[in-house]
């Protein structure tokens, strides 16, 4: 099954949305990033996989392709183990989702219990998405007041990664 969400990229003080395009499959279990992926995105796949497991999901024995878009821009950001493990727990029907996915932007590392940690360079992301067409992001729990900062989008501050089910199901609301 293929999911498709979005997470962002900073570039200096100018941000880009990013795709975060997740398929599971059969086969021989592999967890692969592609798209330019900076040597921290890529150790995200262990951090993801023990966050998952230590939440108590069981972490998908399948074939785990992870596609960031555009494929010819480096990224770069621990930021991406969010998007990356929504996408996971959403392919792999761990989560009910009612909301449409691709009006979300996903920006989080985990530590290794499943915790949300915050992260630099929010408020260069926040700004440059003012102009974009999404208006929900959803940020780790501690950057909530600079975030608070950005008029016109809508925050969802989560600290864990067991929090994204109710942001999927719309029984959590936007902080400002």
């Amino acid at each position: 099954m293929n999911t498709y969400l979005f997470s962002a990229n900073l570039e200096g003080i100018h941000s880009a949305i990013t795709g975060v395009e997740v398929n599971i499959r059969r086969g021989i279990p592999t967890f692969t990033i592609i798209g330019l992926a900076a040597t921290c995105i890529k150790e995200s796949t262990d951090r993801i996989r023990v966050a998952m497991e230590n939440s108590g999901f069981e972490f998908p024995m399948q074939r785990i392709l992870v596609n960031l878009s555009p494929a010819g821009v480096r990224k770069e950001g621990s930021w991406f183990d969010l998007p990356i493990c929504a996408g996971i727990l959403v392919a792999g029907k761990f989560v009910e989702v009612s909301i449409n996915l691709e009006e979300y932007l996903f920006l989080g590392e985990l530590g290794l219990d499943g915790s949300i940690r915050p992260m630099k360079g929010l408020i260069n992301i926040l700004i440059n998405l003012k102009d974009s067409i999404i208006k929900n992001v959803v940020i780790p729990e501690e950057n909530k007041l600079e975030a608070s900062f950005v008029k016109d989008i809508n925050i969802f501050p989560i600290s864990h990664i067991l929090e994204l089910e109710k942001i999927f199901t719309k029984q959590k609301e936007s902080y400002v």
